[in-house]
């Protein structure tokens, strides 16, 4: 296993295989990531093997060998969903020392640390607590929107998802208009939003609204529609 996992690139690590990593891991694997676990209970990673179609590490994410092994520095992005928020704050640190690009999502049950882990190197930090907090209100506020979102994520004949893509200068879309750039029809993705350097996010932009290099993109559409544009862009 080890030596499989030395020749990835731009994979995903999770750290920590519970109720909340197990979804995390789905998810990503439904979108076509490639994926790392890391986690010390014996049992857990033998479940995760048998599910298939991820890499598992049996270890202590705190341990920096372990993060190595997972192939720390080469990897997209790491996920650190452990239940200790000690251990979430060392293993943020470890890993922005580790690899300085590598884009990192730290979970956190209690509020006050959410600074120190985003000075710690955390891109973003994400509180399940308050996740689900809003959902419940969601479900009470707006539960049809509710089950349009769950239908698209959970559905096992769909696979529609909204994404971002970044226009570069090199890409084909670069400086046409959104009608011009084939999302719709040769990619059939609908344009939601979009986002310009140092500028607001705008929903439901023009079709007419020049893709300049550097814009973000938010689009909804089918898995492998997704992949493809992203292989082009």
């Amino acid at each position: 296993m080890n030596k499989a996992i030395a020749t990835l690139e731009e994979h995903c690590i999770v750290c920590g295989g519970g109720e909340t990593g197990r979804h995390i891991i789905s998810e990503l694997l439904r979108s076509n990531y490639t994926v790392v676990l890391i986690e010390q209970d014996v049992k857990i990673t033998d479940q995760c093997r048998m599910a298939g179609g991820l890499y598992c590490l049996t270890g202590d994410a705190t341990d920096d060998k372990c993060l190595v092994a997972a192939g720390i520095e080469r990897a997209a992005g790491i996920i650190i969903s452990l239940p200790s928020d000690k251990d979430t704050l060392y293993v943020t640190i470890a890993a922005r020392m580790l690899n300085k690009q590598i884009r990192i999502i730290s979970s956190m049950v209690d509020p006050k640390l959410e600074p120190k882990l985003k000075k710690a190197g955390a891109d973003r930090v994400v509180s399940p607590n308050f996740i689900g907090a809003l959902r419940m209100a969601s479900e009470m506020i707006r539960p049809t929107v509710v089950e349009f979102l769950d239908t698209m994520l959970r559905s096992k004949q769909g696979n529609l998802r909204i994404h971002h893509l970044v226009v570069t200068a090199n890409s084909p879309m670069a400086d046409k208009r959104i009608s011009e750039s084939g999302l719709k029809d040769r990619y059939s993705l609908l344009v939601i939003g979009y986002k310009k350097p140092a500028e607001e996010i705008e929903f439901n932009p023009n079709p007419s609204e020049i893709l300049s290099p550097g814009t973000t993109l938010i689009v909804m559409g089918e898995i492998p529609d997704l992949d493809r544009v992203k292989r082009d862009i």
